[in-house]
């Protein structure tokens, strides 16, 4: 399963958790499309995540992170999503990814 990051109109790439229990890394890859984002809007909360190319990380990307802490403090949107206590950060931000949100910034959307 894939979180594709998304901004407006535009999908600024996917992350990917790989590995199993202690050995988990995340795998942020850019999409094309995310450097017509940039030129169209400015985007300083994900500039560092979409400069380079692919990113690995122990622990889910800042972006992500960020949403994911907003979204948590929405009982709504917990209980929307199916939510429960003890499921990882990734399980979590898929669930959040299948749900039609506002879509006039960041958001998530999944893809397998």
């Amino acid at each position: 399963m894939k979180i594709v990051l998304c901004y407006k109109e535009f999908e600024l790439g996917e992350m990917e958790q790989v590995g199993k229990d202690d050995n988990v890394e995340y795998v942020f890859t850019p999409i094309n499309g995310c450097e017509l984002a940039k030129q169209k809007y400015a985007i300083p909360r994900a500039s560092q995540l979409l400069s380079g190319g692919v990113k690995r990380s122990s622990k889910i990307f800042g972006e992500y992170a960020y949403i994911l802490k907003l979204f948590m403090q929405n009982s709504y949107i917990k209980s929307e999503a199916n939510i429960i206590d003890g499921e990882t950060d990734f399980e979590k931000l898929v669930k959040i990814s299948r749900l039609a949100l506002d879509r006039g910034s960041f958001y998530l959307k999944s893809r397998r």
